[in-house]
């Protein structure tokens, strides 16, 4: 049996669910029925006018594709004069009630209004503080191709120096400072929980074919200390606040194809959008750079010519939103976004560790991210000698003899 000092840590976090049930297509119903009367999702009275099946990528939020029954459909055309462009599919997203930062729904509804009115992510038919709903895009995650496409990484860096300048973005600067305030708060659950008390490790011992495997490795963890040397590279590399989307994993980026056959990039999954570092999205970007794993992978990291091409079309497109003096600021020259790219990714691969952990012990009887772990924190030691050797951390750190 687990300590029972870790049951709350698992009683918080929504648990996945893969089918459909009797509950759920009741649960979708309710939540048509709060739908603005324009839109023709609000006109299903019953749990036959739909179908429904859960997407099966996601480690947190409950989604959902739904689509419209093709007889409700065609009674719509007929009584009302719906069409079929009237988003005959439809996805919902029922937000975690493990909500470890404290989003305030009414700044997230602010935010995923803007964007998805600036047409960096699919229509937003629908948002509240329990779920929102999208138009259904044909489309698919951004992936290993696109990187190794000099195209498509032009196409990504534009689409994303265009994100970074939406403007204005109304809303407080809460969400950021709660993000620092979380970073330093060693007497929350998850710290005291994971890093005092150990239950992770606990769990791992249990299972003699992980301990074997993982052991070690996670055992020799030391966050805090890895998280206080992260804060002082941040401090001194000086990235810029702007409006950030604070989680551009691959999953979190569609590619779909316009009637020209063109590329389109969305942004989806915005719940921790808000004011942030630039080189946040910059370091996501760049952790999973070339990799087959979308997510989680531990499979090298670019070279500066790499970069540079992600980031000089990044920098000349971002330059167009501002004055002529903006490029004449050391912040924003190309070595000074490859600093950050590269100090941000270690920030990725050490956020990543421990998430592999939290969710680790929502279910120890899988290894799952157990690997995350392992990979992204073997990426991290790896990186972090790397530049050590290459003398970028102690550049930018100003001990460079």
């Amino acid at each position: 049996m687990m300590e029972q000092n870790s049951e709350s840590i698992v009683l918080t976090m929504m648990q996945k669910k893969q089918t459909i049930t009797d509950e759920d297509r009741q649960r979708l119903l309710d939540t048509f029925k709060r739908i603005n009367v324009n839109n023709i999702w609000s006109k299903v009275e019953n749990v036959n006018d739909f179908h429904a099946q859960r997407f099966e990528s996601g480690n947190v939020n409950d989604i959902c594709l739904c689509t419209l029954s093709e007889n409700f459909c065609h009674q719509q055309r007929s009584s009302a004069g719906y069409n079929d462009g009237d988003f005959i599919k439809i996805v919902v997203k029922f937000y975690t009630t493990f909500d470890w930062l404290a989003i305030d729904p009414i700044e997230r509804a602010i935010i995923n209004a803007i964007v998805s009115l600036n047409g960096f992510s699919p229509k937003l038919l629908f948002i509240d503080d329990k779920c929102q709903i999208d138009e259904y895009v044909e489309a698919r995650h951004y992936n290993y191709d696109d990187d190794c496409d000099d195209k498509t990484v032009r196409l990504m860096a534009r689409q994303l120096a265009n994100f970074h300048s939406i403007d204005p973005i109304p809303i407080s600067r809460a969400g950021f400072d709660r993000w620092l305030a979380m970073q330093d708060d060693k007497e929350n659950e998850f710290f005291q929980l994971i890093w005092k008390d150990k239950v992770h490790l606990k769990m791992i011992e249990q299972n003699p074919e992980f301990k074997e495997k993982y052991y070690d490795l996670i055992a020799s963890m030391d966050m805090e200390s890895d998280e206080e040397f992260l804060k002082k590279l941040i401090n001194k590399v000086d990235s810029p606040l702007l409006f950030s989307h604070n989680d551009l994993n691959r999953q979190n980026r569609l590619v779909k194809f316009d009637d020209n056959g063109q590329k389109q990039i969305y942004f989806i999954d915005l719940d921790f959008s808000n004011y942030g570092w630039r080189g946040l999205d910059l370091g996501r970007y760049f952790s999973n750079y070339r990799h087959h794993d979308d997510m989680f992978g531990n499979e090298g990291f670019s070279d500066d010519q790499q970069m540079n091409l992600f980031l000089d079309e990044y920098r000349c497109e971002l330059s167009k939103h501002h004055s002529s003096e903006w490029l004449k600021d050391e912040r924003n020259s190309l070595e000074h976004l490859r600093d950050e790219a590269k100090i941000f990714t270690l920030k990725a691969y050490s956020v990543d560790a421990g998430f592999g952990v939290m969710m680790f012990v929502q279910n120890p009887t899988s290894d799952k991210f157990l690997i995350t772990t392992k990979n992204r924190y073997e990426g991290f030691l790896q990186l972090k000698k790397r530049f050590t050797d290459d003398g970028t951390i102690a550049r930018i750190l100003g001990d460079e003899n």
